[in-house]
């Protein structure tokens, strides 16, 4: 049985919705509430509205974000906003993008995948997942039957074949392309029915992928397909973009930790002292106390993939490597040594402690504001990654804690929207 399909994608009519960069926005869960009413006010047809609504006061399981999101998704489709294409293919997604300076290509093909459980065969799981925003995802596509961004996913398959498809693709006029807000470039082709999607089915099958992006998503995927829902054409296989990374770039950007100063938070005095109990600690250099004007150069990320910096409220900085030679990365050594066990003495769980008492960042002068704010007991700077430590973690240590990772560009919701009403090819 396959595990990759064609499918037929639903995708903005241009002539009603207006331009591509009013009406797609980025993922769910990088949104936050001033963006949330940026992107309201760019256009009403802005796929915020399906993707995250708002609340209202009075809201209840018979009307609420969910409930509207569909309605609004069957208008959309009713009045020709959205459309549907007319034959399922495969899709070659690309970004043109700058990091550091420098400029890079990033490519892959969206096709719709066969689900499974995470780690039982062909899909890999790098992190664990959160039971929220699983939740948040089910009542969403239960309600509008319709998943409307793509996860990510990394395999690898070195091969001149593929890279000349994708070239002959790319030197056609692309279907659709837009810039987004931070400068990234957007396209996106689909393939015409017949030897290439053929001959790429049979490429992708049988990959090992490892998920880069969007594990609840997938999570989710998989609990609808064993629900009531199971039945729905669609249902049974996600949308997702997946990169060759013997062939294409992937950036990977570190995603820093605060531990939040919330009711049940440890002291700074009492975590400093698990600190030194558990790491070796170097004092570093800094601007301060936080309010004092500290800035991200000020503070840089590890360059060591097992080094952490410490950030305390006092304006104390500090370098803390491993007490052992264990070869866990630094982001695994934080949780298993000193992070995990004072979430679940906090919450019973880990999952829950980190629901409640940690934030996340890819940016570190956003950890060092939130300091400065007094909304943090401490921030925990973590080094790159790169697409390969991704795949080694996922393939040989098993799953890396929360939000791990942070792959830039996102890939945008609303481009390419999957529709589980729809037959697949």
């Amino acid at each position: 049985m396959p595990r990759v399909r064609p499918f037929r994608a639903v995708r903005y009519n241009l002539e009603r919705a207006g331009r591509l960069e009013d009406v797609l926005a980025p993922p769910y869960d990088v949104i936050g509430p001033d963006l949330q009413d940026r992107l309201y006010r760019r256009s009403p047809q802005n796929i915020i509205r399906l993707e995250l609504g708002r609340t209202f006061p009075g809201d209840g399981p018979q009307v609420n974000r969910y409930t509207r999101a569909a309605a609004l998704y069957r208008r959309w489709r009713a009045t020709g906003i959205l459309q549907v294409e007319a034959e399922p293919t495969f899709y070659l997604y690309a970004q043109r993008y700058r990091v550091h300076g420098e400029a890079r290509l990033t490519w892959g093909w969206v096709v719709a995948a066969q689900v499974e459980e995470p780690g039982s065969g062909h899909f890999l799981p790098h992190e664990a997942t959160l039971p929220g925003p699983k939740a948040d995802r089910l009542a969403l596509w239960s309600e509008t039957r319709a998943i409307f961004s793509q996860i990510f996913g990394l395999y690898h398959a070195p091969g001149p074949e593929e890279e000349a498809l994708a070239r002959r693709v790319m030197a056609a006029p692309p279907l659709e392309t837009y810039t987004d807000d931070e400068g990234v470039e957007h396209r996106v082709w689909a393939l015409a029915p017949g030897a290439d999607v053929t001959w790429l089915e049979a490429r992708l099958g049988p990959q090992q992928v490892v998920l880069a992006d969007g594990h609840h998503r997938f999570e989710t995927a998989l609990t609808l397909a064993q629900g009531p829902l199971g039945s729905l054409p669609g249902a049974g296989w996600v949308p997702i973009w997946l990169v060759n990374t013997a062939l294409s770039p992937v950036t990977v950007l570190p995603t820093h930790r605060v531990l939040w100063a919330a009711d049940g938070a440890p002291s700074w005095a009492s975590l400093w002292k698990r600190v030194q109990e558990r790491f070796t600690v170097e004092p570093l250099d800094g601007p301060g106390a936080p309010g004092q004007g500290g800035t991200r150069e000020a503070w840089p990320v590890p360059a060591d993939a097992r080094s952490i910096h410490l950030l305390g409220p006092d304006g104390t900085a500090w370098r803390l490597r491993p007490q052992s030679d264990e070869g866990d990365l630094a982001v695994m050594l934080l949780h298993r040594v000193l992070l995990d066990p004072i979430l679940q003495e906090a919450a019973g769980t880990q999952a829950q402690g980190a629901e409640r008492w940690l934030r996340f960042t890819h940016d570190a002068a956003q950890a060092w504001k939130w300091l400065s704010e007094g909304q943090g007991v401490a921030a925990f700077l973590l080094p790159a990654m790169d697409g390969e430590d991704v795949r080694r973690a996922a393939a040989t240590l098993g799953r890396l804690p929360q939000k791990s990772t942070y792959f830039y560009p996102k890939v945008p919701s609303g481009l390419i929207i999957y529709d589980l009403e729809e037959r697949l090819g």
